[in-house]
């Protein structure tokens, strides 16, 4: 994205400030994997810069070797002080390793970091074919040494200390780099911000280039850019800079934003601002000249009620005719360029391509306020997707010129949720082109007329908006929320009294409402939400007029009252009808059917159907089939909004959310999986991989959701039901082929494992937390551990698989290899070794090693006996093999269960790094420390960190470091080395007697 820099020098007052700013020595931090280039990188810029670069390494501080990361900060402040430029040539791949380089920086020095962010496999590629290597980091180290550094990996951030953040995510963009910092001379500086290149087809850099101007081309903005900003030069800077309106120093606009997740810092979200095209002068060739005029005039005019609100007029041509004539007469007026500045790029684009974040933008639109004709009016229409076009023609059918039309943007609107745009005002000016409808012929004394009152309607509706004191939203992947500090219906007020006109069919008050927003009406302590026709919020289920959804709201906090939130409320999308493509009519039928089962079941709780999209003909047949049957329509209803947002967006709160899971249980794949997952962080994987690894059809797994969620603070979800209905799409693994006995009994069984799971906890009457704007407090009514403990008892049938054996053995005898009062042994069902088998527990409430306490301390030593039995039958079968027993720290399975494993783990079943870190890290728990530490603490110690399932993949025998699974199981079949010595102590390994007095 090109940014329009304009050409005036700072006055005389701020030649001090700029002299400070010419020459600074520069800290440049590479960051990056070994292989990544670093060092190359390095050396390219020396070998042709002009400005004066050391490199630091710490591999060759030390006279040629490697020294102490003390001695590079002791070189590198050296050279500082002699006025060069340093390069850190260290992998810097956390944020404590680059703390003291960052201190190096100060008034006098900027510190930029070059993140070589490239893929793991061209990395250790390049490590292979080395040789010679200065930190003798080459061949077979490779993989194992970057797997690892790549796992603790913290991306850079401004907020660390850096001035400048260049990521680099392929060998164009580390060249790209190379020739920025190569053009860098002694007196230059470079613009400050993130440049990170999101699409890698996109020439980020060379972008970047052109925002920086030569001291020498201060008059026309029209010249070839350079590549960089001279010490005397003008007056502004890169991507937090935009062209000045007045001899004044260019007014930076500072853009904080998070590399990997897109985040605006809310200081810089405080400044409503607008953006607009230059009404009329492109199809409708008006005169640019008197354009010009008018634009001036109207934004003198509006200045003084703007506030701290911004106007900017934005072109997609570098060499705008249109912007220059606005900048020169602007100058002239002296209009403070702090709030009215030009901009080069797409309108649709202006936050994600150029870093400047507009709240409103201004639609050049035609008379019919429909897509189409080209120019801004059909971007703006695709980008804002079929959602602003229903909210404009909710709003209106038809503009006459000189008239504007406000319309909030739907939050499912991309433009909502990409570039933080709340509404988009359209706006027609008068057409002085013969070839198009409605010319005026020529006549300018009406045409500056209309193009007068359309730039003063555009004005008025922006200002109706900033008064109302929009505070901007903080942005995350997914969506942005909108918080007003008055009520909607007053700002709803001051935008219809702006804009009138004899075509224009406004609704009336009591009957309109956006699709984000809702009018409330007060009655008593309770607040009526009238939901919106767009978002169709809550449906009725029966033939009467659809139920009113009774919540206490404050319209400023967006609180959700308490009332409303005690009722245990479950949110599910239609599970397998969209990528698994269920037939909709069958999945219909199923849904009401397992609502209608449960209905009696649910007390006050409440099932909650929803989809994205407001024409959904799976809703459309279950409100059918449910009023058909009478379904009470307080308890299952169907709403029509982003699942991950229903409270903060709908005013629905929902303590439970179902996801249509995949059966890896991971993120990804697109749709509600990918929505949910994304919305809740990191925090939902890891909790869902303590619950289990994988999913089957037709089941469900319930996790608890951590509070560190986004969608446990700021939505009040408690938990997340992963379930994983039938496929009968060809185009997806382990499709059915169009077989609906099956399927219809597969997505049957797993409506049936989700509305158990979710009464389960219902019945342990969570009191759901009360929202502030800021956060939700959780209040369970019964302590965390004894409500997790009753959801693990109601966990999905495969993952209770074990305690239904265990309670009743004589039920799978073709399972059972021995069966006693206190025990059941059994054969793992996907084994990884030649001999796997579990050792069951017969006792109801140890679910896991962490139930395990002193009163099961004979219970412990029975199953290690048994264990210990079957290990040596094996042995005396197999005099080579090695057996290892003890617990997993936190089970996929439910039911305390022993592993007694041999250590040749040779299956076909050990598939990933997950299930070799399970048995191969201090996750696994010897059978007889835990005795111990059950004997001696009244519990076992649980080492339950999701690191250790993450951790490098290394051979149990002689520890070396592996890529990937096959070349681990490769070289395990061939390694002879002994055991690790903590293995071989205490009876962990169980060997043949014939093979205990040798290493084993």
């Amino acid at each position: 994205m090109e940014m329009d820099i304009d050409g005036a020098c700072k006055p005389e007052g701020k030649e001090g400030e700029e002299e400070k700013e010419k020459g600074k020595p520069i800290v440049a931090m590479l960051v990056g994997a070994p292989g990544s280039g670093k060092s190359t990188f390095c050396d390219n810029v020396m070998r042709a810069s002009s400005r004066p670069w050391v490199r630091i390494c710490q591999d060759t501080i030390n006279n040629g070797k490697a020294g102490t990361k003390l001695q590079c900060l002791k070189s590198a402040a050296a050279s500082l002080k002699e006025g060069k430029s340093v390069f850190i040539d260290r992998c810097n791949l956390d944020k404590e390793q680059r703390l003291d380089f960052v201190k190096l920086g100060g008034p006098q020095v900027e510190v930029h970091a070059v993140v070589l962010d490239l893929p793991a496999k061209l990395c250790i590629s390049r490590i292979v074919k080395r040789t010679g290597h200065e930190g003798n980091l080459q061949c077979g180290k490779a993989a194992a040494v970057v797997n690892r550094m790549l796992q603790n990996k913290e991306l850079p951030k401004l907020s660390e200390g850096f001035s400048r953040i260049t990521f680099c995510q392929n060998e164009a963009d580390v060249q790209a780099a190379v020739n920025t910092y190569t053009a860098l001379g002694s007196l230059d500086i470079l613009p400050h911000g993130y440049f990170c290149q999101t699409n890698p087809n996109a020439k980020t850099q060379v972008s970047i280039l052109k925002f920086l101007k030569r001291p020498h081309e201060t008059n026309s903005q029209d010249s070839v850019p350079s590549q960089l900003i001279k010490g005397k030069g003008p007056c502004s800077k890169s991507q937090e800079t935009v062209s000045s309106l007045s001899g004044a120093a260019s007014q930076k606009i500072k853009v904080s934003e998070d590399p990997v997740a897109g985040f605006i810092s809310q200081h810089d979200y405080d400044v409503p601002t607008l953006a607009f095209p230059s009404i009329s002068t492109a199809d409708f060739q008006f005169n640019l000249e008197k354009a010009s005029n008018i634009i001036v005039e109207k934004v003198e005019e509006f200045i003084d009620k703007l506030g701290n609100a911004r106007l900017v007029l934005v072109d997609l041509i570098h060499g705008s005719k249109i912007l220059s004539l606005v900048r020169a007469k602007a100058i002239e007026k002296n209009i403070d360029s702090r709030r009215f500045l030009t901009f080069v790029g797409d309108i649709t684009q202006l936050h994600s391509k150029g870093g400047l974040r507009c709240n409103v933008i201004a639609n050049a639109a035609n008379w019919r306020l429909k897509p189409g004709g080209g120019g801004v009016n059909a971007a703006i229409f695709n980008a804002g997707g079929p959602a602003l076009e229903a909210a404009t023609t909710d709003r209106a059918k038809s503009l006459l010129p000189g008239n504007a039309l406000v319309v909030p943007l739907p939050s499912i609107s991309p433009l909502y949720s990409k570039e933080g745009v709340t509404h988009v005002i359209h706006v027609l000016g008068p057409n002085m082109n013969p070839h198009r409808p409605n010319c005026l012929d020529n006549d300018y004394t009406k045409g500056c007329r209309v193009l007068q009152d359309a730039y003063s309607s555009l004005f008025e509706g922006f200002l109706s908006i900033a008064t109302a004191q929009v505070k901007f939203p903080s942005r995350s992947s997914q969506s942005i929320q909108l918080e007003l500090s008055i009520p909607e219906d007053k700002t709803e007020n001051i935008l219809r009294n702006h804009f009138s006109h004899s075509d224009q069919e406004i609704k009336e008050y009591g009957n309109y409402e956006s699709d984000r927003s809702k009018k409330c009406k007060e009655s008593e302590n309770e607040v009526v939400v009238v939901m919106s026709k767009e978002q169709e919020m809550v449906s009725s289920l029966s033939g009467a007029a659809s139920e009113k959804m009774k919540v206490s709201e404050e319209p400023a906090a967006s609180s959700i009252s308490q009332r409303g939130c005690d009722v245990p409320t479950l949110a599910f999308p239609s599970i397998s009808t969209a990528d698994f493509k269920f037939n909709l009519e069958k999945a219909s039928n199923i849904i009401v059917e397992k609502v209608e089962e449960f209905m009696d079941r649910l007390g006050d709780a409440r099932l909650v159907l929803v989809d994205l999209t407001h024409r959904s003909e799976i809703l459309s047949l279950v409100r059918a089939k449910a009023a058909q049957k009478n379904i009470d329509s307080k308890r299952f209803f169907t709403f029509v909004g982003d699942i991950t947002r229903l409270n903060s967006e709908g005013g629905l709160h929902c303590n439970v959310i179902a996801n249509a899971a995949n059966w890896r249980l991971k993120p990804g794949g697109g749709g509600v999986n990918a929505a949910i997952f994304n919305a809740s962080g990191s925090a939902l994987e890891a909790a869902t991989k303590n619950q289990a690894m994988s999913l089957l059809p037709g089941t469900a797994v319930i996790v608890p959701l951590p509070s560190i969620s986004p969608l446990s603070s700021r939505e009040g979800v408690t938990h997340v039901i992963h379930v994983l209905g039938p496929n009968m799409n060809p185009e997806r693994p382990n499709c059915l082929d169009d077989d609906y006995i099956k399927g219809c009994k597969i997505l049957q069984d797993a409506y049936s494992s989700l509305f158990e799971g979710f009464l389960s906890i219902a019945k342990t009457q969570v009191k759901f937390p009360k929202r502030s704007s800021k956060s939700i407090l959780s209040e369970p009514s019964v302590p965390e551990d004894k409500i997790i403990g009753t959801m693990t008892k109601t966990w999905a049938p495969w993952v209770q698989s074990l305690y239904n054996i265990a309670m009743q053995p004589e039920k799978y005898k073709d399972e059972v290899l021995e069966a006693s009062d206190d025990v059941v042994v059994l054969n793992d069902k996907y084994p990884k070794a030649k001999q796997h088998l579990l050792v069951l527990a017969r006792f109801e409430g140890l679910d896991c090693l962490a139930d395990a306490r002193k009163e099961h301390l004979q219970l412990l030593m029975t199953m290690h006996a048994i264990g210990l039995k079957w290990a040596e039958k094996f042995l005396h079968e197999d005099a080579s093999l090695v057996f290892r027993l003890g617990y997993h720290s936190v089970p996929s399975m439910r039911q305390l269960h022993l592993h007694v494993i041999s250590q040749d783990f040779d299956s076909k079943h050990l598939k990933n790094k997950k299930h070799w870190n399970s048995f191969n890290t201090a996750f696994f728990r010897d059978s007889l420390d835990v005795i111990e530490e059950v004997s001696n603490h009244g519990k076992a110690t649980l080492q339950d960190d999701n690191r250790l399932m993450s951790m490098e993949l290394r051979c149990h025998r002689c520890r070396s470091a592996h890529p990937n699974m096959p070349r681990l199981k490769s070289h395990i079949s061939n390694c002879q080395a002994p055991f690790p010595a903590a293995l071989q102590e205490n009876g962990r390994l169980v060997l043949a007697q014939s093979n205990s007095g040798c290493d084993p």
